[in-house]
């Protein structure tokens, strides 16, 4: 099943932007530092980042929930970090919250 999610800047989402997180400069500085460093960035030939790198980092995500192979939910991540509620999917999958 193709998912389609698209990748960031396709659309301009109507959603709040998640609060950053409350971190101090040294969070920070490690944040972006392991961010960096966890990055898969494919090297071009002249050792510069290729530009298929930046088209993964972009690229969205979802939530499903499948029942013996019926879709039952479907949700479409509008920005990296924006999520449905689990109680939302738990309900989809028919759990009680």
């Amino acid at each position: 099943m193709a998912a389609g999610f698209g990748m960031l800047g396709d659309s301009i989402p109507d959603v709040k932007m998640p609060k950053p997180p409350g971190f101090s400069p040294a969070m920070w500085w490690s944040y972006i530092t392991n961010v960096m460093e966890l990055s898969p960035v494919e090297v071009s030939l002249n050792n510069t980042p290729s530009a298929s790198t930046f088209d993964g980092v972009r690229r969205l995500g979802g939530t499903f929930v499948l029942e013996d192979g019926a879709l039952l939910y479907a949700y479409a991540d509008p920005i990296p970090g924006e999520h449905p509620s689990v109680a939302e999917v738990l309900k989809a999958a028919g759990v009680q919250v």
